[in-house]
């Protein structure tokens, strides 16, 4: 059914409305999927669109550029790249939006074994949003790992089959650098095989603003753990319309992270039979707890943890010695306090050990409060 992801600005969903409209435009097309930033659910304000378009007439895509209107009637090409196996074709649209488009042919998406510059792509992020044939979707598989692949499968078959006359909620929960938004994206991915919508939603839109943020400091752990999400606005905005007597329209995002503006008006309608993706940090917390339909814990070895978390965010903390002392003294500590408060372990319906995300083991899926 494919992977909604209704928090990109509406620019970035104008292009990839765009994108998926190429196999209609351009003869030879066979698979189109959303790469980098964008997919991994780390775009910023600014950043590139980037997208891979496999066809069995490249030179459809390469050597005319009418299709480029698709995007938008003045859409101006400024800058093209031969990668090898991909060829770029940049876009530059009238608001400064770059789109990066990166055509190969099918041979790129091949699994035995995968190229290295595709697997490198595979990593940044790829959410497919036309693979009739499959192509993106096994090349996922390979790469993600025959026992994640297992694992994914065996949770989306779950969540798949759980028909509760409403949107199935899903929190996806852990400590901080346990994997959950790659978690996420992973198995947003298997599940949209299956015949139910799927919408991923960014917890970057749910926290309060910096101020109510950092009231007890920068580095307090206790002011992560009490301030750092707006989880009222999760509950009362997006948890309780999708649930059984909800109306289904829920926010898409209540604070944008980049200007710390609240938003108020950002909402979409789900589909009855969809599933909602939603991971962060404490999801389990008091009453909130009631609110999902499922629950998935990610169990990750502390000091590993740590150490993804401080690669992920050094850039963004002022280097890992910085990210390191940010860890110790507020996320993870803000982690430790939720750990001993509330024990989202044990009261969560799945558990994954997730210490090494390739070759994570499912420990325990039972019914949610059982």
């Amino acid at each position: 059914m494919g992977v909604t992801r209704p928090d990109l600005p509406e620019p970035v969903q104008t292009i990839i409305r765009a994108a998926e409209r190429l196999p209609v435009a351009v003869p030879g097309v066979v698979a189109i999927g959303l790469v980098g930033s964008w997919a991994r659910g780390e775009g910023r304000a600014g950043s590139d669109v980037d997208l891979v378009v496999l066809s069995r007439e490249p030179a459809n895509l390469l050597e005319a550029l009418g299709w480029a209107a698709g995007f938008d009637p003045h859409a101006e090409l400024v800058a093209t790249r031969n990668f090898g196996a991909l060829q770029e074709r940049r876009l530059r649209l009238p608001d400064g939006l770059e789109v990066e488009i990166a055509v190969g042919r099918p041979e790129w998406a091949a699994t035995g074994p995968v190229d290295p510059g595709t697997a490198a792509v595979v990593a940044a992020g790829l959410i497919p949003l036309f693979d009739p044939e499959g192509l993106l979707a096994s090349l996922v598989d390979v790469e993600v790992g025959e026992q994640r692949t297992a694992a994914l499968a065996q949770i989306a078959g779950r969540l798949t089959a759980k028909d509760l006359g409403h949107p199935l909620r899903v929190g996806i929960d852990g400590v901080c650098g346990a994997g959950k938004s790659w978690f996420a994206h992973d198995l947003a991915v298997v599940l949209a095989r299956g015949p139910r919508p799927v919408v991923l939603l960014n917890s970057d839109g749910f926290h309060h603003v910096r101020q109510r943020r950092y009231r007890q400091g920068r580095d307090s752990a206790r002011g992560y753990y009490d301030d750092g999400y707006d989880f009222a606005a999760l509950a009362d905005r997006v948890l309780r319309p999708l649930g059984p007597s909800g109306d289904r329209v829920y926010a898409v995002k209540v604070h944008d992270l980049d200007t710390d503006e609240e938003i108020r008006d950002a909402t979409a309608v789900a589909p009855k039979d969809a599933v909602l993706l939603f991971d962060a940090t404490f999801i389990q917390r008091g009453a909130l707890r009631e609110l999902w339909d499922e629950v998935i814990y990610l169990d990750a070895d502390e000091h590993v943890a740590i150490r993804r978390g401080v690669a992920r965010d050094a850039s963004a903390l002022g280097g890992s010695e910085a990210a390191r002392a940010a860890y110790e003294s507020r996320y993870m500590a803000a982690c430790r306090t939720y750990l001993s408060e509330e024990d989202p372990r044990a009261r969560a319906s799945i558990v994954v050990e997730h210490s090494d995300p390739r070759a994570p083991v499912l420990l325990r899926p039972h019914t949610v409060g059982g």
